[in-house]
Parts: C-alpha cells; structure tokens; sequence
C-alpha cells in the first residue's frame, strides 16, 4: 500500500483503540496493528474482561461507537472518509437493528418485530428474518436505528476529539512499529513513548479474533459478534 493508504490505516485503527481504551463500557484493547491480513489493512483486537452470556444495552451501544470510531478518525484527521469503513458501518447498523426489532431496546419498547430464523451471530443475514410489522411501523424502525448511529457517531467524535493527541500518538506509533502489544499501550500512554528496546510478545491463538478489524480499502466481516456467549470477537 502506498504511504497515504498506510497513514490512512494508521489513525483508522487509532480511532478505534482509542474509544476502546476510554469507552467505559467498552472491552479491553490488547493489541494494535496496521500490518495486512486478508482484505484488511489492520486491526485493534479487543476481548471482555470475563466471560459473557448477557450483553447490557449500554455494552451494545459502546460496540457500535467503536465500530464507528475508525470511520470518525479519518473525518477529524483528514477531513474525508474512506471505503475502509465499508464493514464496520454494515455491523454497527445490524446490532443496532437488532436492538430496536428483536430486543426491545429502543423507544418502541419491548415488541420483538422480527424474529430470526437463521443464525444467533450480529453479523447474520437479515433476508433470514420474519417480519411482523406494518409500513408505518417500518417508518418507526428505520428512525430508531439513525438515532442510535447518530448518537454512537456523536460519541466516537466527542472521545477522539478529547483525546486528540493520544490518537496521533498511537498513530505514529504504529506507521513506526506497525503492532503495540497491550503492555505497550499502557506504557504509551502514560510515557508518551515506547521503551527503547521492546520485548515481542507471542498473542495466543485464542486471541487471533479481534472485536476491531478494519480495512481501508474493502471490508468484510471476519467474525461477527455473538449475542449471548462472548469470548473473543472482532471489529472492522
């Protein structure tokens, strides 16, 4: 990729670590890194702190601001946006569909207007879903869900804004060593650099699933989100 392509990825995938590092209902940042894999150009792996069968409505909302941050990022830093956002958009509107037509969380209350009959991941399909509802309640739908990206959207630019320089920071970090291991980060953050001679350290397969993947130039799903039991997942 050529260099504007690699800063590009860069502060996508600083935008992301950062909201997962000061989102207070967010999972834990452990690694960070823009070398390639796939159709992607880096990614921010990100795991709960213990392990989950219930996701609150608050967890949810944090996940859909942190797949908008890498988005967010490339509008306050470039002032432009990318293609790289492409799955990260296309996940973050499927929970927040999910959370206004299956689970009740939205202004509409507790009415489960569709019902899936496929898969139990976020990232499903919804050709698979039964619907139950009528145009005018489609309208309703269709309202809650922008309100909950606008809201997510508004958020991610209110984090990145206040922690503008840990973003840059994070950024040439990584155009400079390309991966920051959990450790690293911490050390960042409060140094303000790396130490000078770094340790690397072996990530466990258990966690090659990151809950943040992105790819600034076309995006898939990699592993979508479960809805009940999670142990690692992965943004875009």
């Amino acid at each position: 990729m050529n260099e504007h392509e690699r800063k590009a990825i860069a502060f996508h995938e600083a935008g992301h670590a950062v909201v997962g590092l000061f989102s207070p209902h967010s999972d834990k940042v452990q690694k960070i890194t823009i070398i390639p894999r796939g159709y992607t150009g880096g990614h921010v792996l990100m795991t709960p702190e213990d392990d989950r069968f219930l996701l609150t409505k608050k967890e949810l909302e944090a996940r859909i601001v942190g797949y908008l941050a890498g988005r967010t990022s490339e509008e306050i830093f470039f002032d432009d946006i990318s293609t790289g956002a492409q799955n990260d958009i296309e996940v973050a509107t499927r929970i927040a569909r999910m959370m206004v037509t299956e689970l009740g969380m939205s202004s509409l209350g507790p009415i489960q207007y569709e019902k899936d009959t496929g898969s139990v991941f976020l990232g499903r399909d919804y050709t698979s879903s039964q619907k139950n509802f009528s145009t005018e309640i489609a309208f309703e739908i269709d309202k809650e869900i922008r309100k909950i990206i606008d809201s997510a959207h508004k958020e991610a630019r209110r984090i990145l804004e206040a922690h503008r320089d840990d973003v840059v920071l994070i950024a040439n970090t990584l155009l400079e060593n390309e991966t920051i291991t959990a450790e690293e980060i911490e050390t960042l953050l409060t140094e303000r650099k790396l130490p000078s001679k770094r340790v690397k350290v072996k990530t466990p397969a258990a966690e090659e699933t990151p809950i943040v993947v992105e790819a600034p130039i076309d995006a898939e799903v990699v592993t979508p989100v479960k809805v009940k039991k999670t142990k690692t997942t992965e943004k875009k």
